[in-house]
């Protein structure tokens, strides 16, 4: 074999490889611009600012009608997110949808406005203020950063 051939043959290769890592970046940023458009229009009102956010325990009917669009986004985005970044992902969507920290479930409550007081097992009294728009804001916050 000639040199001219085994620097062809060369040239190809590095051809080829730089096309598919070019591509590969180009497929990963759409998927991730698909990702954040759909997050951002299913939860319009909601997200960056709650403009139009339900009261009472309205949250939850709105949410449960948009998990499964967003539930295909994170589908489809999930190949895209690195491996050494894939269990941040997976906890991320969880943090989002329950607060059971179950993957199977489906849960809101984390997102309403309610608070709570007890007694401590040193006698002391707590309470607690749960600001609901702000857990989802950094629930979603959270999730959106794979995108960028």
């Amino acid at each position: 074999m000639s040199i001219a051939a085994i620097a062809g043959s060369i040239l190809r290769l590095v051809t080829t490889v730089i096309d598919h890592v070019t591509k590969k970046n180009q497929r990963r940023e759409e998927a991730a611009t698909k990702f954040l458009e759909t997050f951002h229009e299913q939860l319009n009102g909601l997200y960056p600012e709650p403009a139009s956010w339900p009261k009472g325990t309205g949250i939850e009917k709105r949410l449960r009608d948009v998990y499964p669009a967003l539930q295909q986004a994170v589908a489809d985005f999930r190949p895209y997110v690195p491996k050494s970044k894939q269990a941040a992902f997976e906890s991320a969507w969880m943090w989002y949808h329950t607060e059971t920290k179950r993957p199977q479930d489906q849960t809101y409550t984390q997102y309403m406005n309610m608070s709570g007081a007890g007694v401590s097992h040193f006698g002391g009294i707590w309470r607690r203020r749960n600001n609901g728009q702000k857990t989802f804001k950094r629930n979603v916050d959270r999730l959106l950063k794979f995108a960028n």
